[in-house]
């Protein structure tokens, strides 16, 4: 990880997304960054509720391919 890439993971790692690697990686992080402590413990609330908000939806195949030649199309406008 980067020296700034810790800071911008607490989201994916209070909504559980990061895998196993990059999560220990984080909680070592974590350990010594107070500020991302306090960030995990204000996510918290929110990931619990996301939790019963509804059932889990997977993206269909190919839908970040297809979102990204939407975004490099529009650009290139």
């Amino acid at each position: 990880m980067q020296t700034t890439e810790p800071h911008i993971r607490v989201g994916a790692y209070a909504l559980g997304v990061l895998g196993r690697a990059d999560a220990f990686r984080f909680e070592e992080h974590l350990e010594e960054c107070g500020p991302c402590r306090a960030r995990t413990r204000e996510l918290a609330p929110v990931t619990a509720r996301l939790a019963v908000a509804g059932p889990v939806v997977r993206p269909s195949p190919g839908l970040a391919d297809r979102l990204v030649a939407a975004v490099a199309a529009r650009r290139r406008r």
